[in-house]
This record gives C-alpha cells, sequence and structure tokens, in this order.
C-alpha cells in the first residue's frame, strides 16, 4: 500500500513482477506519468495476476460521493469505483497500466463535473429562496400598507 503523499509511479517500476496481485494508491490524475520518449504507460509491464486496485484516503472520497446532490450521482460514482476491479482481471498485461490510468482519469473527471453541477445546484437554490425571502417582505410591507389606509 502506499500513501497518500505519493506523487507518481514511474515507467516499467513493477515491470515483471507476477507476484503482484493488488496495490492501493492515492486518487491523482498524473500519478502514472508517460515517459518523454514514449505515449504509453508501462508501470505494470508483464503483471499478469494484476487485479486488484485499490484506493488510499477512500474516506474522503467517499465523503465526497456522499454529499453530492443526486442519488444517482451517488450510485454512479460507488459503482465507477469498483469497476476497476471488475475489468482488470480480463485486461491484458501491456494494458493494464493504461486502463486504470484511464480509471483514474474517468473518476476525477466525473467526481469534477458532479462537485460543480452540485454547486450550480445549490448556488440556485439559494437565489431562489433569496427571492421568495423577499417576496415575502413585500407581501407582508403591502398587506401591512393596505391596512394603514383602510
Amino acid at each position: 500500500e502506499f500513501g497518500s503523499n505519493l506523487e507518481t509511479i514511474g515507467t516499467l517500476t513493477f515491470d515483471c513482477c507476477p507476484n503482484l496481485r493488488r496495490i492501493a494508491i492515492p486518487l491523482k490524475d498524473e500519478i502514472f506519468p508517460l515517459p518523454s520518449y514514449s505515449s504509453l504507460c508501462n508501470q505494470f509491464g508483464s503483471c499478469p495476476n494484476l487485479t486488484i486496485v485499490d484506493l488510499v484516503g477512500v474516506e474522503g472520497i467517499n465523503k465526497t460521493i456522499s454529499s453530492l446532490f443526486l442519488q444517482s450521482w451517488k450510485d454512479e460514482m460507488n459503482h465507477d469505483m469498483n469497476y476497476i476491479n471488475q475489468v482488470l482481471p480480463h485486461t491484458t498485461e501491456s494494458a493494464k497500466t493504461s486502463t486504470i490510468r484511464l480509471w483514474i482519469g474517468s473518476l476525477l473527471g466525473k467526481m469534477e463535473r458532479y462537485k460543480a453541477e452540485h454547486y450550480r445546484l445549490l448556488k440556485h437554490a439559494a437565489t431562489l429562496l433569496e427571492l421568495a425571502i423577499w417576496k415575502t417582505k413585500l407581501d407582508e410591507e403591502f398587506m401591512a400598507h393596505s391596512f394603514e389606509t383602510k
């Protein structure tokens, strides 16, 4: 298990580790940097038994997911969190790193989109609440003024 302070895992770090079955990594976009000489990531080349990826710091991720506005967003994020462990056992050795890399990018992208939409919905709700309060105040003033003129 790597801690949440892990920044990157370099190319060929776990090359030819056939006994590697499970890794625990932080959810960071550039954890598998592309080497300058290639367009392929290959941190897990020749690791046929790597089938499970756990995320370090999952408590914070789960807290973020649980605070999302819509249940469908929560359900989708929870499904996507475990998706890698469904796909990785059927992924070729040469594609494991890129599959994990794409999964991380997808999770982070969705989380950012949902957080932005969540913020937009909260802002809209706050605006509606503010308008309702102003309307109530205006109605009260109108009623008070109507009674004074009678």
